[in-house]
């Protein structure tokens, strides 16, 4: 549209405005209010990502741990079931044993929501 055709058409707007098209005026407002919300975003992304990568490491070192506890309390469990200990007992044992051998993978789970949320951050900043 040519500058005169646009100001006729769009008598009631200053001319700064009318010959803007309303979908790109409402693109530009849509980046003019997302630009403090991914300024604030970046320590929130820096932050997870340093969350992640120690929350990380203790969950690898301590796996080996938590499946040694596993085993313990299942051998335990079953040595107990041979010499008829209380079945109170037993099923304490087996239900630690369980734990222990879950908890690594419950927590790796977390982590992979943890990563989940940071990606959609950097999905929101980049975007």
């Amino acid at each position: 549209m040519t500058e005169e055709r646009c100001h006729i058409a769009n008598r009631h707007e200053p001319h700064a405005r009318a010959c803007v098209p309303k979908n790109q005026m409402e693109v530009l407002m849509k980046k003019l209010l997302k630009l403090p919300l991914r300024i604030a975003t970046l320590p929130l992304i820096a932050i997870l990502l340093i969350f992640q990568l120690i929350s990380s490491l203790i969950v690898g070192m301590t796996s080996i741990a938590t499946n040694l506890l596993a085993t313990v309390f299942l051998f335990g469990s079953v040595a107990g079931w041979i010499a008829n200990a209380p079945s109170v007992l037993i099923f304490q044992t087996v239900g630690f044993g369980i734990f222990f051998a879950f908890a690594p993978h419950i927590a790796g789970w977390l982590l992979e929501k943890v990563t989940d949320l940071t990606l959609g951050l950097l999905d929101f900043l980049l975007i």
